[in-house]
């Protein structure tokens, strides 16, 4: 049985991509370049490369799939892994002292934010996302005030057989 070419009408025993021999050979070659899948936060627009979330320009060779990290996840989501307790007097100067130092440490650490700031009869609760930033920010307040520390541990579960804890920090002016 004949065939026609739809290109050039021409009559052919066989096609080739539903075209003749001598159109086909004169198709250009477009080639399909498979298009990279990869994750794009929504809040912090970065890229997930791995396991590891980093700021990169979307490409257009990207499937960009909209996505949140862990980060912007736990901040949204109110985490905190340490509460600092401020008592005593000058309350608001420690205040400022811990958010100027949660904001150089986020720099280097994601979880280093703050979810809320509670105003308590005594003094101020300040709920920090990374245990390591409240500890270093400890570390760092007993050099320039004087002040009588307390740490506390609370066990809130367990991840892959690993006890978690929450620590409860007091930074009492004296």
């Amino acid at each position: 049985m004949k065939k026609f070419c739809p290109l050039c009408g021409k009559e052919t025993d066989r096609l080739i991509d539903k075209l003749c021999d001598e159109c086909h050979s004169k198709k250009p070659v477009r080639k399909e370049t498979k298009k990279k899948k990869v994750y794009f936060c929504v809040r912090c627009e970065r890229i997930k490369q791995g396991n590891v979330w980093v700021h990169k320009p979307v490409e257009e060779n990207m499937l960009v799939v909209k996505d949140v990290c862990q980060a912007c996840s736990r901040i949204s989501g109110m985490y905190y892994e340490a509460i600092i307790q401020i008592r005593g007097n000058k309350k608001e100067k420690v205040k400022s002292f811990v958010e100027k130092k949660i904001n150089e440490l986020s720099k280097k650490d994601e979880l280093s934010f703050i979810s809320k700031i509670e105003e308590k009869k005594k003094g101020l609760d300040i709920y920090v996302g990374s245990k390591k930033a409240a500890k270093s920010i400890l570390k760092e307040a007993k050099k320039l005030y004087n002040l009588e520390t307390k740490e506390s541990y609370t066990l809130i579960g367990e991840r892959k057989g690993k006890k978690l804890y929450r620590v409860t920090i007091l930074l009492r002016l004296i």
